[in-house]
């Protein structure tokens, strides 16, 4: 409700400068420009604060998390090496696979390629198919209008 009264008082707030004369309403205008920057401003500088305060609240949370690690000792760099363990076994799977999956999908490749190249070679003929017999029906139907002309032209005499 608060809201739909705000917004009619705008409105009216816009009529009202509607009939003033150009200079006044040019005033009220910079004037509302100069409002609109001083808050723009104010807010910026407290989003500017308020970044600070969570980048300073993220750091505290992040020494903190370092020292419960450092706190757990052995157990959490036992943990590291395990994962590390584990990502250096993937990435030597990986490497020795590689090049036996590069082949595998180089031939995949080469197989589409080809069933590419064939479906556009049936096209092609079937087009070609086509246009021959577009042809024939061309000629056809012109045979037909010839001979329906005959007879008209017999028919008038």
């Amino acid at each position: 409700m608060d809201r739909l009264h705000k917004k009619k008082n705008d409105l009216e707030a816009q009529i009202e400068e509607a009939k003033l004369p150009p200079a006044e309403a040019r005033k009220r205008l910079l004037k509302r420009v100069k409002t609109d920057n001083s808050t723009i401003k104010t807010l910026d500088k407290r989003l500017i604060k308020l970044r600070k305060l969570i980048d300073n609240y993220k750091k505290d949370i992040k020494d903190m998390s370092s020292d419960l690690t450092n706190k757990q000792g052995e157990e959490a760099q036992k943990k590291k090496y395990d994962i590390l363990y584990k990502k250096d076994k993937e990435m030597t799977n990986y490497i020795e696979g590689f090049e036996d999956n590069r082949k595998r999908e180089l031939k995949e490749i080469s197989e589409y390629e080809q069933q590419i190249l064939e479906i556009l070679q049936n096209t092609s003929k079937n087009l070609m198919m086509m246009n021959q017999l577009t042809g024939k029906v061309d000629y056809t139907s012109l045979r037909g209008a010839e001979s329906f002309k005959k007879r008209e032209a017999k028919n008038s005499k």
